[in-house]
C-alpha cells in the first residue's frame, strides 16, 4: 500500500488469491471510498469472474475518486474492466 498525506491511495492486492466472493465484497467496500485511487488485482490464481467485473463496473456509479483497477486478463468476459489484457482499466 502507498500512502500520501495520510491516506491510502494505492491498494495493492497483487498475489492475494482473491476469489469471486472476495472480489465482489472488495468492490462493494470501495463503492463509497474517497481516498483509494488505484487498486491492483494482478497475479491472482483465478481471473475475475463476471460477478467481480460487474461489481467493479457498478462501483464507478458511486466512487468518483478511483482512477484505475488493474486486473488479470480475462478474454472471455464481455465487461470492459476485465478484457484489457491485464493493463490498467481507466474509469
Amino acid at each position: 500500500m502507498v500512502f500520501w498525506g495520510g491516506t491510502r491511495q494505492v491498494f495493492d492486492l497483487e498475489k492475494n488469491n482473491i476469489r469471486e466472493a472476495g472480489g465482489v465484497a472488495l468492490a462493494g467496500g470501495l463503492a463509497k471510498n474517497t481516498s483509494v485511487r488505484v487498486v491492483n488485482l494482478l497475479s491472482q490464481q483465478q481471473p475475475p469472474g463476471d460477478a467481480v467485473c460487474v461489481a467493479f463496473v457498478e462501483l464507478f456509479d458511486t466512487n468518483v475518486t478511483l482512477l484505475k483497477v488493474r486486473t488479470p486478463p480475462t478474454p472471455r468476459s464481455p465487461h470492459p474492466l476485465c478484457v484489457d489484457g491485464g493493463q490498467a482499466a481507466d474509469a
